[in-house]
């Protein structure tokens, strides 16, 4: 695995002095404060003064945010810094490579900085308001807005972590690989339906988790009450201190499956807990919980290890091993309607085309040929073994998805997240807007498409054509024998590696549209029987070529830029 290495410039605060002419009377040489950081004023680069927009531009070193300052299809080589009371809008592909740092919140609640489908190559430090859409971070997200502000995290990807202190934050169907370390001051830290490729530490004010993943483990120490619903933990889950009613696995009345792989610690808390529809992989552990009811255990709450005494009163009789289910069972005899709205507690077998519609299925799904699922809204705990055409949409995988489709046959996720692996052989798949966790290893006869979305770990396609559209990969990608490749608008954090390409293949290259594409390691292009176009294109690492023997050879446009060695001719 390659790692990316985003060189950042620190921009130095100089503090002039003015000192009166020696020998002549006058009053005490004095500071006159923190100069201007160096770097080009945005003032100066508007395109649109009306706007205070600057598009289509690559501004070469640091740019300073002086008056208010939009970047459009823009490309910022180094850091940028707001002055005092400034604000930053990244639209339409805007690319920072250095950090993005903010030292003081503009008045009122607009946020400092505000993101649509950027990359920032840094960190972002802002000590208020900030609101990331879409947007790829790779460095750390940085709160220092003490009790106030509020940062929003948005279809987002963090390679880094997020730490701090702020009012409130909020992670939405996003995905942080480091580890999440906040304290909110006013309001509630709430994570919906994302993925956290480490662990989960909050304190302060509210903590609420729906429909997430923590590949981690998650802890709570002083807040001020806890809800964690339709998540998975893969490490511990520990309450410590909580001041106020709190419930894992449970949400008022209703039941919502969460699992916890490790122990569930429960220590000191002042108020009550309630444990409800919660799968405990170790042991529960209970102490000095002195709340009004103490710790609330339900009858569906299973422990694979042990529980602590003062977690044993009341303790529910074992539960029964979950059994297999059949979609014609659930279906009842109507193969034409859908299953909507319940909990399937056991494996699922798709004996027939199975639809479903806000459906919690507890264990792992098997298909047999000639059945699909096509899912909506649904949360899948265990792991998906498709060998038929399926569809996914706004929906949860917590393990793996392993496809053995037909040649005619897709998989398709839209909006959906996959905790683990995608893995197999597919006639095409399809990812739109989808996120996942693991990596990505199939072989089509067609096509594999991803417009926009996320995988974190190594991606491997083969086979059919293979198209890479606004999508950020967080490893290496390797196209081995693919029809053709277009990668475009994306960033690749590893080597990106072309090899036994069959058609004429493009990267940062498509006809007149923006294609700007980013390579965090090294663009190796080798073994190739036919052409190959590298357009804008900003590689880290080195440019190999060996073996490429296509009509027109590998054409390296102008527009690329190499940081480590370039071929002088790529063959």
């Amino acid at each position: 695995m390659s790692v990316v290495v985003v060189l950042r410039r620190a921009a130095a605060v100089l503090t002039a002095v003015v000192v009166l002419g020696a020998g002549v009377p006058g009053p005490a040489a004095h500071a006159i404060g923190p100069a201007r950081p160096p770097g080009q004023l945005c003032s100066a680069l508007w395109t649109d003064p009306g706007s205070r927009t600057v598009r289509g531009v690559v501004v070469h070193g640091d740019l300073v945010v002086d008056e208010g300052c939009v970047l459009a299809d823009t490309t910022v080589t180094g850091d940028v810094t707001l002055l005092d009371g400034s604000g930053l809008r990244l639209e339409f592909r805007a690319v920072v490579r250095g950090d993005v740092r903010s030292t003081v919140e503009p008045p009122g609640y607009d946020p400092a900085l505000t993101a649509h489908w950027a990359t920032i190559g840094g960190d972002v430090v802002v000590p208020g308001y900030a609101h990331l859409y879409d947007t790829t971070v790779h460095g750390d997200v940085v709160l220092e807005a003490g009790t106030g502000g509020g940062v929003i995290l948005g279809r987002s990807r963090v390679v880094g972590g997020v730490r701090g202190t702020v009012g409130s934050l909020s992670v939405r169907e996003s995905a942080v690989l480091g580890p999440v370390d906040v304290v909110t001051g006013t309001d509630v830290l709430r994570v919906n339906d994302s993925t956290l490729g480490s662990s989960l530490t909050a304190g302060g004010d509210r903590l609420v988790v729906h429909d997430s993943r923590i590949r981690g483990s998650l802890a709570s120490t002083g807040s001020e009450d806890v809800l964690v619903c339709r998540t998975h933990v893969d490490g511990d889950l520990t309450v410590t201190e909580v001041r106020g009613w709190s419930q894992v696995g449970q949400e008022g009345s209703e039941h919502c499956r969460t699992t916890v792989g490790g122990s569930v610690h429960l220590r000191d808390n002042p108020h009550s807990v309630v444990l409800g529809d919660l799968a405990v992989g170790g042991d529960l552990v209970c102490a000095g919980n002195t709340g009004p009811q103490g710790v609330v255990r339900t009858e569906r709450l299973t422990v694979a290890g042990t529980a602590a005494a003062p977690c044993e009163v009341g303790a529910p009789a074992e539960q029964p091993a979950p059994r297999e289910h059949r979609c014609s069972d659930l279906l009842g005899g109507r193969p034409w309607d859908e299953v909507r709205g319940v909990q399937v507690r056991g494996d699922l077998v798709v004996d027939t085309t199975c639809r479903l519609a806000d459906v919690t299925v507890t264990g792992d799904v098997t298909s047999v040929p000639g059945a699909g699922v096509f899912a909506y809204r649904t949360t899948f705990e265990g792991s998906l073994h498709l060998v038929s055409q399926s569809n996914l949409t706004d929906s949860t995988v917590l393990g793996d998805v392993r496809v053995e489709t037909p040649v005619t046959d897709e998989l398709g996720l839209s909006t959906s997240r996959v905790g683990g692996d995608v893995v197999g052989t597919a006639g095409s798949t399809r990812l739109s807007s989808s996120a996942v966790v693991g990596g990505y290893d199939v072989t089509t006869t067609s096509f594999a498409r991803f417009q926009g979305g996320v995988v974190g770990g190594p991606l491997r396609s083969g086979g059919g054509r293979l198209l890479v559209h606004d999508a950020t990969m967080a490893d290496d990608l390797l196209s081995d024998g693919s029809a053709d490749v277009l990668v475009c608008r994306s960033t690749v954090d590893g080597d990106l590696t072309v090899t036994g390409v069959q058609g004429w293949s493009r990267v940062g290259a498509e006809g007149t549209l923006p294609c700007a594409t980013v390579v965090g390691g090294s663009l190796v292009l080798v073994d190739n029987p036919h052409s190959l176009v590298v357009g804008d294109v900003a590689v880290a690492g080195d440019v190999v070529c060996s073996g490429n023997t296509g009509p027109q050879g590998v054409t390296l446009g102008e527009a690329l830029t190499v940081g480590g060695a370039r071929p002088a001719r790529c063959s």
